[in-house]
Formats: structure tokens, C-alpha cells, sequence
């Protein structure tokens, strides 16, 4: 009996250690490097964006494009997070852009607000383009539990065994434009993006 006391002790703690020792990272925290093919008039490429800072007060990443080498940084606001509905889609090597009206690879709180309560959204995506958005029922009631589903994507174990994000989209049939998007209230990251040219999360390592 003795023994088999022993024997659980020892196994309690092997499996204790092992446990604290893979327990999961936080998935966006700094260092979290998110991987996105991007299909651009013909042209793809990676465009690559790590976390450098991210609190209520700010988001900083650092960005860099595979087929040229271009890359950066670029920061939103507390202003930008909680209120924007203008898109920032463009980059320019060498740039560290500091964003206050526009979100970039994230919708705003605002955004998701919007969507979650009414359903619908209007998002200035640049050059003068103004769109209207609604959510996707995917042909279900007008609910928006009913527009929820995962995405897959491919997630570094450090990360715990993901596989896949919950997700919602919002679309335009006039133009065929879609965004999926993180159904997360604070991590409104973007997944994909059809705005006449695609952007799509491959990988988080």
C-alpha cells in the first residue's frame, strides 16, 4: 500500500511538471508573429507582422513584406482600437506609420460592436472607397451566434493545441468583398480579406 501511495505521489508530480512546463503562451502577446499570404494583381507574397507591444493603450507591430524586403512599424492607439471604421492596407518600405483613425490587420471595438449589435457596418477601406458591410448568416435567422464559425489555421504548439480561431464575416455582394474576423471582443484580429485582392492568416508562431 505503501508503495502504491509512493508511486501515485511521484506520477502527481511528474505530472505537474509536465503540465507547468507546456503550458500554453497567450496568443497575442509580444513576440506572437502572425503569417498572411497575400494574392495582389497577380503577385504573392508573405506579409508578415510580429507583435511588439500590445495593451489598452497601444498596439505596435513590426511588419515585413517577403517579395521586396519592405518592412516596418506601425502602431494604433487607444483612439484607433476603440473607434476607428477606416482600414489601413498599404505600406510603404521603410515607414513606421502611427495610426489614430484607422485600424490595420484588426477591427476596431467599434466595428465589432456594430456588427455583434446591429449586423451591419461601413468601413472606409482608402482611396475613397466607402463600403457597406453585413454580416453573414450563412442562410441561418438573423442571430449572430448563427454567424460564428472557426477558421483553420496553423498554430505553434507553444500556443496549446489550437488549430483553429472563432470567426464571423462580413461581406458585400455588390462588390464580392469579404472579411473574416476574429470573434474575439478583444483580439478583433482579421483572418481574411477579399477587397478585389486577398490577404489570408496562414500561420501564428
Amino acid at each position: 500500500m505503501k508503495k502504491i501511495c509512493t508511486m501515485i505521489i511521484v506520477l502527481s508530480a511528474l505530472l505537474s511538471a509536465n503540465l507547468n512546463a507546456q503550458e500554453p503562451e497567450s496568443l497575442f502577446s509580444e513576440g506572437t508573429t502572425f503569417i498572411y499570404e497575400v494574392d495582389f494583381n497577380g503577385r504573392q507574397y508573405l506579409f508578415i507582422s510580429t507583435i511588439l507591444n500590445i495593451s489598452e493603450e497601444e498596439l505596435k507591430i513590426k511588419w515585413l513584406i517577403s517579395n521586396n524586403g519592405s518592412q516596418g512599424t506601425l502602431t494604433m492607439g487607444a483612439e484607433a482600437l476603440m473607434d476607428a471604421t477606416a482600414l489601413h492596407n498599404y505600406f510603404v518600405n521603410g515607414e513606421n506609420y502611427t495610426l489614430s483613425d484607422k485600424t490595420s490587420g484588426w477591427v476596431s471595438g467599434k466595428v465589432a460592436g456594430l456588427v455583434r449589435n446591429e449586423g451591419k457596418v461601413t468601413l472606409d477601406l482608402g482611396n475613397q472607397e466607402i463600403v457597406d458591410f453585413i454580416l453573414d448568416y450563412q442562410g441561418l435567422e438573423p442571430a449572430f451566434e448563427n454567424a460564428a464559425f472557426f477558421y483553420p489555421v496553423g498554430v505553434d504548439l507553444k500556443y496549446g493545441d489550437v488549430g483553429s480561431l472563432g470567426a464571423y464575416t462580413i461581406k458585400n455582394d455588390e462588390k464580392g468583398y469579404e472579411i473574416k474576423i476574429h470573434h474575439s471582443e478583444q483580439y478583433p484580429l482579421i483572418l481574411y480579406m477579399n477587397l478585389g485582392w486577398t490577404i489570408r492568416l496562414l500561420a501564428i508562431i
